[in-house]
């Protein structure tokens, strides 16, 4: 007995740990396809000037710099772009190499957690296949900019906290306080979903592995974030005399080019020069101060609107609206339990859903790329909504097909264990007493 059931235990264990080749096979074939799709938009890119936005961050990682450096950009995607150029013999096309490379990381990721959180594999590819073969998102990845490698590192931190089942450990705790801090010297308005997801963690893993082991845990992230991140923030209050000095360089963009030719405020043809004239102003001076809360609120619902109406849809072409499955694969993905990913999608997009509606000088709306920050959690949704239909279509069918069957097979049982017991009482001693 006890080697039966050691022999049992051993062949579970080693199917369990038996390797999924389907999965591997979806993977594979979906960053092909991504590979692909990026090396042609970069043949075409490789012609055009790198833009504005990209062209600052060159400019800066020409020079030294170190993690800490004051600077009117964050740190962490200049030191890369120095690193690129360096192993480029600074070529500027390195920049754009960079991004590629994120871009494929994202729909890496992204189809990762789709094989993970789906219940069909051949769903599971549709997220990634959306970044893969999306046009736009191909045209960004060669733009040399920072959108693929904050998404990347935004999705990587939420994995490793929130889909946490057992009491994080304390490698695990300090990696993920060491992405948090990359995502705070990548984006500044990262530091928002670093504060959300150490919240949603401590909700979820909290109710399951006891508030205060989880809050020590946390305590550990949280502080090696603190510790790589920090000094940055306190060189820009040295040397700017605020540490958030960077949110003024974009609030004062976006304030100029949303009053721009109004009284008091820089002409179209002087934000041509200087995008940035004028006094400066904080994030918070400009959209709480210059707006009510009813304008902030309407603003804001429009740029969801917007995302989804104007900028996917002129991303993804004909495709479009197969993003009507976004809506209930958020639902599916909340109620299986992984509502994490909803809040990410909300704040992610948060900081640029106010812009969306403005226009730029010269242009008849924003960048984008803005709106693109939520096409992969987006695209996670899409799948979550085919997973769910298909699971809804199995569930059906065999229903349907099969009642006749299962009832014939019933009977069939019934008529034989009747026939067993009349030739059990025949045959058994007593029967002749019986008579």
């Amino acid at each position: 007995m006890p080697g039966e059931i050691e022999s049992a235990s051993s062949a579970t264990a080693g199917h369990n740990s038996q390797i999924d080749y389907k999965k591997i096979a979806v993977g594979c074939a979906v960053m092909a396809l991504a590979i692909a799709t990026r090396i042609i938009a970069f043949r075409h890119a490789i012609a055009r000037p790198l833009e504005n936005d990209a062209l600052s961050f060159l400019k800066l990682a020409s020079n030294p710099v170190t993690l800490w450096s004051a600077s009117r950009r964050e740190p962490f995607f200049i030191i890369l772009h120095r690193w690129a150029l360096l192993a480029a013999d600074g070529q500027p096309w390195a920049i754009r190499v960079q991004s590629m490379v994120f871009s494929m990381v994202l729909v890496g990721i992204i189809t990762a957690l789709a094989l993970r959180l789906f219940k069909n594999k051949w769903t599971a590819a549709l997220p990634g296949l959306a970044l893969a073969l999306t046009p736009f998102m191909a045209f960004q990845a060669t733009r040399g900019m920072r959108l693929e490698i904050f998404l990347s590192l935004s999705v990587t931190i939420t994995c490793l906290l929130c889909l946490s089942t057992n009491l994080l450990s304390w490698r695990k705790a300090a990696v993920a306080g060491a992405v948090a801090a990359a995502i705070c010297l990548t984006r500044q308005v990262g530091i928002l979903v670093v504060l959300a997801v150490l919240s949603i963690t401590m909700i979820k893993l909290g109710a399951k592995c006891g508030m205060k082991q989880t809050a020590q845990k946390l305590a550990v992230t949280f502080s090696v974030a603190f510790v790589l991140s920090a000094p940055f923030y306190y060189n820009q209050h040295r040397e700017y005399g605020n540490a958030f000095y960077i949110n003024t360089y974009d609030a004062t963009f976006w304030r100029n080019q949303e009053f721009r030719d109004r009284p008091g405020f820089p002409s179209s043809e002087e934000l041509k020069i200087d995008p940035r004239a004028g006094p400066r102003v904080t994030g918070y001076e400009y959209v709480a101060g210059m707006h009510s809360f009813k304008e902030i609120i309407a603003r804001v619902i429009k740029g969801y609107v917007l995302t989804f109406t104007f900028f996917f849809s002129h991303a993804m072409g004909p495709l479009w609206w197969l993003l009507f499955m976004a809506a209930p694969g958020a639902v599916v993905i909340c109620a299986r339990g992984h509502w994490e990913w909803a809040v990410l999608f909300v704040l992610v997009l948060a900081p640029f859903a106010f812009i969306m509606p403005l226009s730029v000088v010269g242009h008849s709306s924003v960048d984008a790329r803005f709106a693109m920050h939520g096409f992969p959690l987006a695209a996670l949704f899409l799948g979550a909504g085919f997973d769910w239909l298909l699971d809804v279509v199995k569930k059906v069918r065999p229903t349907a097909g099969e009642s006749g069957p299962k009832e014939k097979d019933a009977t069939d049982k019934q008529l034989t264990d009747d026939g067993l017991m009349g030739q059990a009482l025949h045959s058994s001693p007593g029967s002749a007493r019986i008579k």
